[in-house]
């Protein structure tokens, strides 16, 4: 099955790693602060926020104890990167 590009699918990876405790709380607040930034902002801003904040959850997913959800993370925010106009 495949899903959309939206914010939704990626704050719902982000709540799965956090039920699982695969990554820590102050990333998880990080994660959640850059999409909800980043759904809000024009586009310039947004495309800049997506970016920088797949290359972290790259980066994060070396630390978890679910480094495929991180990947799934990352690339669903780089997906929503595609979206904007």
């Amino acid at each position: 099955m495949v899903w959309p590009a939206s914010f939704a699918l990626a704050k719902a990876y982000v709540d799965q790693l956090e039920r699982n405790r695969c990554l820590n709380g102050d990333r998880i607040s990080a994660v959640r602060a850059g999409l909800n930034s980043a759904e809000k902002a024009g586009t310039a801003a947004r495309r800049e926020t997506l970016n920088a904040l797949a290359s972290q959850t790259d980066a994060d997913a070396k630390g978890s104890c679910d480094a495929p959800k991180m990947q799934k993370l990352a690339a669903a925010i780089r997906d929503l990167v595609g979206t904007v106009p």
